[in-house]
């Protein structure tokens, strides 16, 4: 076969569709790496009913680059999620509390110690300690007991699970001679 006498305008053609081809064979890839969930964690601080509740809020925020959009690149939604903290002490690092699985509120569900996190704005929160001004306690919210937090200096480690892989966030959080807490820089 003589390949010399094809027809140019045929060439154009050729690269067009191998371009569009390319462009659909990329995307699933391209959703396989960038799809998967991204949770975020941060620490916060919120005033219920006169007393300062300290906790940690997880997201999964959406892919909003134009490329992606363009792509149709979505981010997955993120299955059976579930929290774990633990409490040591700042300067020596003994374990004050080894693992407190709290229930994760968000919005349009009802608290549950596993949940799913869709990729959206919605974040779903969790309380760690509340400090009562009337009693002048910092106190871990626990579900099983009230534990009494002394004054000092804690690391906080939070632990989020999603598809048997986990996410770490610390944060020093400080209880002061009053009893009041709050979250300091590392």
């Amino acid at each position: 076969m003589d390949f010399s006498s094809f027809p140019t305008h045929w060439g154009w053609v050729a690269l067009i569709l191998g371009g569009v081809a390319l462009i659909m064979a990329i995307s699933p890839f391209l959703q396989m790496y960038f799809g998967r969930p991204k949770i975020l964690i941060e620490f916060v601080t919120d005033w219920i009913d006169g007393s300062k509740l300290l906790g940690g809020q997880i997201s999964n925020p959406p892919l909003l680059h134009p490329l992606a959009r363009f792509l149709a690149l979505h981010r997955e939604t993120a299955e059976d999620v579930w929290v774990v903290f633990e409490i040591n002490e700042d300067k020596t690092g003994k374990v004050i509390v080894p693992a407190i699985f709290p229930d994760l509120t968000r919005e349009d569900m009802p608290p549950a110690r596993r949940i799913t996190l869709p990729s959206s704005i919605r974040i779903a929160r969790f309380p760690i300690a509340l400090y009562n001004p009337s009693s002048k306690q910092a106190k871990l919210v626990d579900n099983a007991n009230a534990i009494v937090l002394p004054t000092g200096q804690y690391i906080v480690i939070i632990k989020v699970c999603v598809f048997g892989k986990k996410v770490l966030a610390k944060r020093c959080l400080t209880v002061y001679t009053d009893g009041n807490l709050r979250w300091s820089a590392n």
